[in-house]
């Protein structure tokens, strides 16, 4: 009795680690999507996130390398190999490179928040989901501007997004929506690690008995 219910107990504990590991942070760190963080309270999940770290993990969807030794290109008046940071001007030049940023306007505004429909729109972009046909309507009821209409919808059917009345395409994007868009995008190929187990109780329960 005393094993059967250790036995119980140790697939509990590798069902709860195995949950654990499928959490969209760990998915997109150990995709290389975003840093990988000692805790969950350091990613700031409920923060605003900014321009420059939706691009910076738009270009990772992408599979892009960011190389170690890069001069700036001065596209943006408001990027230079120091500031905001010393990596901002590389990705977003990259990104401009391949098309998920434009290079019309002289600044970027790295340090800008970001809102949900530009965030999706940039994120299904890099991940090439933004394809065919142009959408032309959508179920959300707050979403009336062409491309909003067009990026939700393609979304909805991809299940990048979820169904509902609304979807406040012009809210500021918080660090966990956005996290959330991007592991549905890469999720299907970020999988490699053990995130799904198989038990056999059975054989934990002879392995117990030779003990």
């Amino acid at each position: 009795m005393k094993k059967y219910i250790f036995a119980l107990l140790l697939v509990s504990s590798l069902l709860a680690t195995t949950a654990f590991a499928l959490s969209n942070w760990d998915i997109l760190a150990g995709s290389g999507i975003i840093v990988k963080q000692e805790t969950e309270e350091w990613y700031r999940l409920n923060d605003l996130i900014l321009r420059q770290e939706v691009v910076w993990m738009a270009i990772k969807v992408n599979w892009q390398t960011l190389p170690e030794n890069y001069s700036c290109r001065w596209f943006y008046q408001d990027l230079t190999s120091t500031r905001p940071n010393n990596w901002a001007c590389r990705a977003v030049e990259i990104a401009s490179d391949i098309w998920l940023v434009s290079r019309e306007n002289t600044t970027f505004r790295p340090e800008d928040r970001i809102t949900k429909a530009e965030a999706l729109a940039m994120l299904m972009n890099a991940a090439k989901m933004n394809t065919g046909a142009v959408s032309t309507t959508t179920s959300f009821t707050d979403v009336t501007i062409p491309w909003q209409v067009n990026i939700t919808d393609k979304a909805l059917k991809l299940g990048v997004i979820d169904w509902g009345a609304t979807f406040s395409p012009n809210k500021d994007a918080t660090r966990w929506e956005v996290f959330e868009m991007a592991v549905r995008i890469i999720k299907p190929n970020a999988e490699s690690g053990p995130t799904e187990w198989e038990f056999d109780f059975q054989d934990i329960l002879d392995i117990l008995e030779g003990l």
